[in-house]
């Protein structure tokens, strides 16, 4: 199976990404934002050595369900970067915040279903025990469960199995390292549509073709060349 790791500012801005390349790690997960204000500050930078160490870079973002779960979404696509070739991006789910099993499930189900729609998939990262007590099993994602003590019981896509593998990182600080069944599952691969930001100016084609999540369009349709004439904003692929 493929080796990849999961990096945050937890990490410190010096990861060496070559060397996590070099002993055969194929790519890596960067954490992106959390809640609905916190922005990695080493989050651009280690997109950009990751990508320059030949790894294949994907996003998460640490999900608090106490909040509003397509608020969360939106503040973590501003700032997700992502190409095709890259990996899906995922939500980070293993705080309850006080709030009940239904609850974190419904967030989860928001989280995941908005990215579902614009990215074509997703991946949800959490424990099993966690995602056993908060109804997240049944979520139509990618599974990235972290179970360091034996093999997950659960159906799993990925699996965090250490939380510190000794040569990556600076020996005080070591990265988390999962093994993938597939690097197939986890790309993102090339998708003919472009996504129209829910923050468009009031217009009647508002009304008649926006979602709650956005409008997909085919890139270079009539419709697609018409909103970019008329100045309306593009998110996404």
């Amino acid at each position: 199976m493929l080796r990849f790791v999961d990096v945050s500012n937890n990490n410190g801005p010096n990861v060496d990404f070559a060397k996590i390349k070099a002993d055969g790690a194929v790519g890596v997960y960067l954490k992106v934002t959390e809640g609905l204000s916190f922005v990695d500050p080493d989050y651009e930078a280690n997109y950009a050595k990751a990508k320059a160490a030949g790894l294949k870079v994907g996003g998460y973002h640490f999900g608090h369900p106490k909040n509003n779960a397509v608020a969360e979404e939106r503040f973590f696509l501003s700032h997700l970067r992502i190409e095709k070739g890259d990996l899906l991006p995922a939500l980070d789910l293993e705080e309850t915040d006080g709030m009940i099993a239904a609850r974190v499930s419904s967030y989860g189900s928001a989280f995941i279903n908005g990215l579902k729609v614009k990215f074509g998939n997703a991946v949800l990262y959490s424990g099993q025990s966690f995602m056993k007590s908060n109804g997240l099993v049944g979520l139509p994602a990618r599974k990235w469960l972290a179970d360091y003590g034996a093999h997950p019981v659960l159906h799993w896509d990925a699996w965090q199995y250490t939380d510190g593998q000794p040569q990556y990182g600076a020996p005080i600080d070591k990265l988390d390292t999962s093994f993938m069944v597939s690097l197939s599952l986890f790309v993102y691969g090339a998708s003919p549509i472009k996504l129209v930001s829910a923050h468009v100016k009031k217009h009647a084609v508002r009304s008649a073709y926006l979602t709650k999540f956005g409008l997909v369009v085919l890139r270079n349709s009539k419709l697609f060349n018409w909103l970019k004439r008329n100045r309306f904003r593009l998110i996404g692929r």
